[in-house]
């Protein structure tokens, strides 16, 4: 099966000014896969993605969310408004389950704990079924809870906000090989994470960023 790599580019990382809800708690930062914060407010434009022969095409944010200070007992989620979306999926899988959505809309992921210190993927990413574009504006939002049940969560604090803008342009596709570079996640073809290769077929994400579409059986 031949894959294919769209250039690989983080093009822009840019501080915007304040976001609309200004983040009036920091303890959990955006960084990039080397650790640097994403600063409130940024936006960060991605071109880099897979496609094959049969043209499945995933394009991942490569950025992971960092608990700065905030004890264990406190909770985050993301709120998100997928602002545009021109096919396809935008799916996040943080902190700890993964959502699919299809339309623009606003919406919020599920609740989850980071130990101090942690550095965790924010998995991220927008399955393209054509060219075109999808953008999202993601704020990380701080939690307390009771710990009883059934659990109540309250709002604690307003964290940063960026953009993510991906876009695909086939124009930009080279051919490249995957072959060499470690695995580091598997997927079903709808989205969910494996904890390890099943029967049919399964989306393999690399050390390098690439995904290729693999058939196991």
């Amino acid at each position: 099966m031949t894959k294919h790599l769209l250039t690989l580019i983080l093009l822009a990382t840019t501080a915007l000014g304040a976001s609309a809800q200004d983040a009036d708690d920091t303890r959990f930062q955006f960084v990039d896969a080397q650790g640097n914060t994403v600063a409130d407010g940024s936006t960060v434009t991605v071109t880099t993605g897979t496609t094959d022969d049969e043209g499945l095409f995933v394009m991942l944010s490569g950025l992971y969310v960092k608990n700065n200070g905030a004890s264990e007992e406190t909770y985050l989620r993301v709120n998100y408004t997928i602002e545009n979306i021109d096919n396809g999926a935008f799916q996040i899988c943080f902190p700890m389950n993964c959502v699919m959505k299809t339309d623009d809309g606003t919406y919020v992921t599920s609740e989850g704990n980071m130990e101090t210190g942690e550095t965790r993927d924010l998995q991220t990413e927008w399955f393209a079924e054509s060219e075109g574009s999808c953008t999202a504006t993601l704020t990380i939002e701080t939690l307390s809870c009771n710990n009883g049940f059934p659990r109540i969560y309250t709002h604690e604090g307003t964290g940063p906000t960026i953009t993510l803008k991906f876009v695909y342009d086939a124009t930009n596709v080279n051919s490249v090989g995957t072959d060499e570079s470690p695995v580091v996640a598997r997927y079903t073809t709808d989205g969910r994470k494996l904890g390890k290769a099943t029967k049919g077929i399964n989306l393999v994400r690399h050390a390098n960023g690439t995904i290729e579409k693999v058939l196991t059986k």
